[in-house]
């Protein structure tokens, strides 16, 4: 296991704690770093969980430029 990785997931462990902050549109900013390691180190699986549990805080402003990127990424991921 590559510890990068393991680093990203438990940094995206934290952000899920955080989920309920005002800050949690930075939350999703900083989230999305770590499916895109899980994705390129062929665990889309657990990306995709990742930042889909991240990405439901949400129930508004989908036409930010970070839920764009965050809902192209789980579109992505779903694909594989």
């Amino acid at each position: 296991m590559n510890s990068c990785v393991d680093g990203g997931i438990a940094f995206a462990g934290l952000l899920s704690t955080i989920g309920a902050l005002p800050k949690a549109k930075y939350a999703l900013a900083a989230a999305i770093f770590p499916p895109r390691l899980l994705r390129d180190t062929k665990r889309r699986d657990e990306a995709h969980k990742l930042l889909a549990d991240i990405y439901n805080w949400f129930t508004e402003g989908f036409d930010l430029p970070d839920l764009k990127e965050a809902r192209a990424l789980l579109d992505e991921l779903r694909r594989a």
